[in-house]
């Protein structure tokens, strides 16, 4: 029957490098990320008791969760009944990946709680191969990153088509969520130069992380041909570019396809300094904009 006392484990949030042309590469971070708890009843079935802002859900996740709950039932030929409960901490349609940390953190909590015995790697084979068959839209590394931590890079042409990454040291992230309208279609405006130049851009980015030359990393990711075209319609990111350039950080950029800003900086008194030197002037223009500090995950979902 498993264990009838609960499982509650938290779930990460995800940075995803596709703004850079890179879909394939995700980064766990420390916060935001969602709670998950997960308990037995004497029923059958999966019951999601608790889902947290549900009237901001517009592509309805939970439903998702739902689905590839049962589906992980089935899978096991579990006839036991659980509970389920998610408290949402990552901002719907940030760009944070928040239908991959719900799935990988559902599905982890019942292979703990049911007894499955399912090791990440075929946990994580199990969501890929399931969503795809419910026509579910996911990102791979994104779950990936979830489940194993770190900085992951995915490869599903490889035997091993996980790779983790050297995350490194001292890194200190800060979040600004963007609230304007997406526009995917400047990913489709690219000339084949820009294209061209983007993969020198991110083969310099993942040549930084194994050879930890932190130059290379700030130049690879200040260089991004999609950075202009993103920034476009948002008043404040080319005035917080220069803010945080002037203090010294890495690099800023964008995580998916632009819904949240990143800013890298080196340590944090660089963060600190700059942050509130960014919060000073989105006062100054009355722009209301939350920043959150975090830090790079290297151990992805744990339980509390």
């Amino acid at each position: 029957m498993g264990n009838s006392k609960g499982i509650k484990l938290f779930s990460p949030a995800t940075i995803s490098m596709l703004s850079y042309g890179l879909k394939d590469v995700s980064i766990a971070i420390e916060k935001p990320g969602n709670e998950i708890l997960v308990k037995t009843n004497s029923k059958t079935g999966v019951d999601i008791i608790t889902y947290s802002k549900e009237k901001e859900d517009k592509n309805n996740v939970k439903a998702s969760v739902q689905d590839i709950a049962e589906a992980f039932l089935s899978e096991i030929d579990s006839k036991s009944g659980v509970d389920i409960e998610i408290f949402n901490r990552i901002p719907f349609q940030a760009g944070l990946a928040e239908l991959e940390a719900n799935i990988t953190g559902v599905i982890s909590a019942l292979n703990d709680i049911l007894n499955a015995h399912f090791e990440n790697h075929r946990l994580f084979d199990f969501i890929i191969t399931k969503t795809d068959e419910l026509g579910i839209d996911i990102l791979a590394s994104a779950v990936a990153a979830n489940l194993f931590g770190g900085i992951i890079l995915y490869n599903k042409n490889l035997h091993h088509p996980i790779q983790k990454l050297y995350a490194p040291h001292g890194l200190n992230l800060t979040l600004i969520e963007r609230r304007n309208k997406i526009d995917k279609t400047i990913f489709e405006d690219i000339s084949s130069n820009e294209l061209f130049e983007q993969s020198k851009n991110n083969a310099g980015f993942i040549k930084s992380l194994f050879t930890t030359d932190h130059d290379l990393l700030s130049n690879s990711l200040k260089h991004n041909v999609f950075d202009e075209k993103i920034a476009s319609n948002i008043e404040w990111y080319n005035d917080v570019k220069q803010i945080s350039y002037d203090n010294e950080v890495y690099s800023t950029g964008f995580s998916h396809y632009g819904e949240t800003a990143f800013i890298i900086n080196p340590n944090t008194l660089i963060r600190d300094e700059n942050n509130k030197a960014i919060n000073e002037y989105f006062k100054s223009k009355n722009i209301k904009a939350k920043l959150i500090e975090t830090v790079i995950s290297l151990n992805g979902i744990f339980k509390y």
